[in-house]
């Protein structure tokens, strides 16, 4: 697989919610285009704004569901 690799934790608030290594990041309160920049890893959820202005949710081209 290539790409980022995030782990769905769940919903709350009616909100999908992830954890994952970043390296930056635009919350809601900053406007389209602002990112802040660190390397870290985050439980975030995916309303959050990559720099194009998309959020992570709307990003999102694949997903795999684990079974046992």
């Amino acid at each position: 697989l290539s790409g980022h690799v995030m782990l769905y934790l769940g919903m709350k608030d009616h909100r999908p919610y992830v954890i994952s290594a970043v390296g930056s990041f635009a919350p809601e309160t900053l406007e389209v285009g602002q990112v802040q920049s660190f390397n870290t890893v985050v439980i975030n959820d995916l309303y959050i704004h990559r720099r194009s202005g998309a959020t992570w949710l709307e990003s999102l081209s694949s997903a795999v569901v684990l079974r046992k």
